[in-house]
């Protein structure tokens, strides 16, 4: 009769033990879904700001490249008209040497008359280009300012947030190997199949969790997880 009994007791205590590991799966599932929740919620706080500082980068970049240009451009106008005003001053000084205030000479007042009616013009309009570049010239060091500024500002915004995003993928990088190890368990695969096999769990669906981006996977293992918690309900 002892024998009988304990036998009996055996029979009736193994479905208690595949009650506590479907537990211990549900649990699990919960943990895993709520620390993903968690892990999205940040991401996604996080996306516009990194968003707007790749763009603000690209842009800076290409305001960089452009200010560049222009100061090689500026740089080299300054050169030619800095050379042209030492022409003209050497024409100017010979001018003057070559023609005195007096003279009796009518061929040399006629001369360095004409002479000097050639000169006038382009000394004229020689100096009219000058405030036009020293415009150009503060007109870039302004631009070159607020890009600097701006540039400074990005990097003082990249500093904040690269911590938190790197923080946040290194919670990704953890919590998917701790969903995969669990997705590929009995007790998931036995919830799953409890659940009607939802379609956010089939292989097409979820992919391969393995390869980056890492985000994305979590997001479809995520995905799979609540499918299965929801249908369990």
């Amino acid at each position: 009769m002892l024998a009988g009994a304990f036998a009996l007791a055996l029979v009736l205590v193994r479905p208690g033990l595949g009650h506590a590991d479907e537990e211990a799966s549900r649990l699990k599932l919960r943990a895993l879904i709520e620390e993903g929740d968690l892990i999205l919620e940040e991401a996604h706080r996080l996306q516009p700001a990194a968003d707007q500082l790749a763009a603000d980068g690209v842009r800076l970049e290409a305001e960089g490249t452009s200010l560049q240009a222009e100061s090689a451009g500026l740089n080299e106008t300054t050169v030619k008209f800095n050379a042209t005003t030492i022409e003209l001053q050497r024409q100017v000084k010979a001018h003057q040497a070559a023609c005195p205030g007096e003279s009796e000479d009518k061929a040399l007042v006629e001369s360095c008359n004409a002479r000097a009616r050639e000169l006038q013009p382009a000394v004229s309009a020689h100096e009219e280009q000058r405030p036009v570049l020293q415009q150009r010239q503060q007109s870039l060091q302004q631009g070159i300012e607020a890009h600097n500024a701006a540039r400074r500002d990005w990097a003082a915004r990249k500093r904040d947030l690269d911590p938190k995003v790197q923080a946040n993928r290194k919670d990704a990088d953890y919590w998917l190997g701790e969903a995969r190890a669990f997705l590929a368990g009995d007790g998931f695969r036995a919830l799953a199949n409890k659940a009607g096999a939802p379609a956010a769990c089939a292989p097409r669906t979820l992919g391969d969790l393995a390869s980056p981006p890492a985000d994305a996977a979590v997001g479809r293992a995520h995905a799979c997880l609540k499918a299965v918690a929801g249908a369990l309900r």
